[in-house]
């Protein structure tokens, strides 16, 4: 485990205690729901291919504090039509029970709309951020990702507010009059291919 770090999100410094990180060796720490897709972690990444077959949503099996700093970095490649650099965290079943209980989840997008959580999203022609249920828009705009370039998103929730940089941007910055607890985090894509070779989680200090 890294030692602390230091993020900046827009103006302000935000120290990090290290929670998890990714070793990228795969096992039964990892919940995949595939709609299709192939995934596979090897050679220090993890490999998502699910182009013309839908979505794919890796989930680690924890959950984690309210309060937390994601941080993930990737590249999509070629054919990707939605080069999908997408987020789901803080997420529960109904009524804040543990995702672990949450059975017959098969990748559909519209099935995570019905459970709390959080979304964060970079496509191919814009970024934005969501909370369900409800699929409720907070935030958006239109900057959209492109294929062969390694993007690094970092996203931080202190009470009810949250941010994200994409690479070292500050995109979104909003408040959450009712914010969410505690719950998983994991990475979402669609109809892209992609390899993710960073994954980890801090706790804001």
């Amino acid at each position: 485990m890294t030692a602390h770090r230091e993020f900046r999100f827009g103006g302000e410094r935000v120290a990090g205690e290290p929670l998890w990180a990714c070793d990228f060796a795969g096992g039964e720490d990892y919940r995949v729901e595939s709609q299709g897709g192939t995934c596979e972690f090897r050679d220090g990444r993890l490999h998502i291919d699910c182009v013309e077959k839908r979505g794919v949503t890796v989930w680690l099996r924890r959950d984690f504090p309210a309060d937390l700093i994601i941080e993930y970095a990737g590249i999509c490649h070629a054919p990707s039509t939605g080069r999908n650099f997408n987020c789901f965290f803080c997420a529960t079943g109904p009524g804040g029970t543990s995702m672990e209980r949450v059975a017959g989840l098969t990748g559909q997008y519209q099935l995570y709309h019905e459970l709390p959580n959080y979304i964060f999203t970079l496509t191919c022609d814009h970024t934005r951020m969501r909370k369900d249920p409800g699929f409720v828009e907070r935030t958006e705009l239109m900057l959209g990702s492109v294929n062969e370039h390694r993007y690094v998103v970092q996203i931080v929730k202190r009470g009810p507010r949250l941010q994200a940089v994409i690479d070292g941007v500050l995109i979104h910055d909003w408040i959450d009059d009712a914010p969410l607890g505690a719950g998983w985090v994991g990475l979402r894509t669609w109809n892209t291919k992609i390899e993710y070779d960073l994954w980890a989680v801090y706790r804001p200090l």
